[in-house]
């Protein structure tokens, strides 16, 4: 039923824009987006950086601070959890050695990921589109917290089954943690390693790590506005690992983004397998898509990937057919971010910025 709705609504979403008249605000470019931030902000919605790019012009804007104790305030330098967008860059190097010709989508996950062999047959592409019926993280209490937490991982994996392989949809770490498994497997060598050489170092994203360098503290804001620090420590961040441990500026997740825009990240081909809709599933292969109304009115496809860990928000959005790229790092589970799809809220203000030229 949520699918069904959620389909509606983006299809309500690109029909109304479509039919309104486009009408451009008085001020355009960094001074639009500033005030666009410092709105968010003095409103208690918003600490972090943003980087919007038109396909041609890029403009920045950061507010608040990333550690409120030490007044350490926000810059486009702070390295901060980019979270499940960590996910985008999993589903990537599968999708790269796709394309080379060691993988299929179908292929077997059990062949690489030794803690599935207990259970039935269970495809890449189920995995990655968090169909594949493999036992939730979000169902085993304090997993991340243990301190034998990989051996844990393994047990769950191997365990009993939440449901049949692409019957349901249900978001799953576990999906991406048993990805790890096979990432690192298919490149000879550790995840982190591929990680390095087949995204980070192509793409000039230095300021990228697994779990570690984090200059933020994340924030749970409650309705009067008052602000609790929420703990995470290195070794939980790093944990999550192929689903969620990477730690970067918003420079360098643009510079992702950008990639992805224009086809340096994965080939059009594969960018296209990507974000194909997947029977059952919420969602694709690690993103989602949806479409808005584009420079000229006409419609444009947009690839969202966001994610949440402890207080601290991320958001890539990315415009294919205008090279348009919204990145978002904060630090307050307050934050305006996941309505973007809706036309409404911060985030849909950002992307709107991002395609005007």
């Amino acid at each position: 039923m949520r699918l069904v709705l959620l389909v509606l609504a983006l299809l309500f979403v690109a029909g109304d824009a479509r039919s309104q008249p486009r009408s451009r605000p008085a001020v355009s470019g960094p001074a639009a987006l500033r005030a666009l931030v410092d709105s968010a902000h003095a409103a208690g919605g918003f600490d972090g950086a943003v980087m919007v790019f038109d396909g041609r012009h890029t403009a920045s804007a950061t507010a608040g601070d990333a550690n409120r104790a030490a007044r350490t305030p926000w810059t486009l330098a702070t390295r901060a959890p980019w979270c499940s967008i960590t996910k985008l860059a999993t589903a990537s190097l599968v999708l790269q050695r796709m394309g080379e010709g060691r993988l299929r989508l179908d292929d077997d996950a059990r062949t690489w990921a030794a803690p599935l062999r207990t259970g039935p047959r269970v495809s890449l592409r189920q995995m990655l589109a968090h169909t594949s019926g493999l036992a939730r993280d979000a169902d085993v209490p304090d997993l991340f917290e243990r301190p034998a937490v990989r051996a844990a991982m393994d047990s769950v994996l191997a365990g009993p089954r939440r449901d049949a392989p692409g019957a349901s949809w249900r978001y799953n770490n576990l999906d991406y943690i048993a990805l790890e498994r096979v990432v690192a497997a298919t490149d000879g060598g550790s995840y982190a390693g591929a990680l390095r050489r087949r995204v980070l170092r192509p793409l000039g994203l230095r300021s990228v790590r697994m779990g570690q360098g984090n200059q933020t503290v994340g924030y749970a804001v409650d309705s009067a506005g008052a602000a609790t620090p929420v703990v995470l420590g290195s070794r939980v961040l790093a944990d999550f690992g192929a689903a969620g441990g990477l730690v970067g500026d918003v420079r360098d997740l643009l510079r992702l983004g950008q990639a992805l825009a224009s086809g340096r990240l994965l080939p059009p081909a594969l960018r296209d397998t990507l974000t194909a809709p997947v029977p059952r599933a919420q969602s694709a292969l690690s993103v989602w898509v949806y479409t808005v109304a584009g420079p000229d009115g006409t419609p444009v496809r947009v690839i969202e990937r966001q994610g949440w860990i402890a207080g601290n928000r991320a958001l890539l959005l990315v415009v294919p057919e205008t090279n348009a790229v919204v990145a978002v790092l904060a630090n307050t589970d307050a934050a305006d971010l996941d309505r973007t799809y809706t036309g409404r809220g911060f985030s849909a203000g950002l992307l709107r910025l991002a395609l005007r030229r």
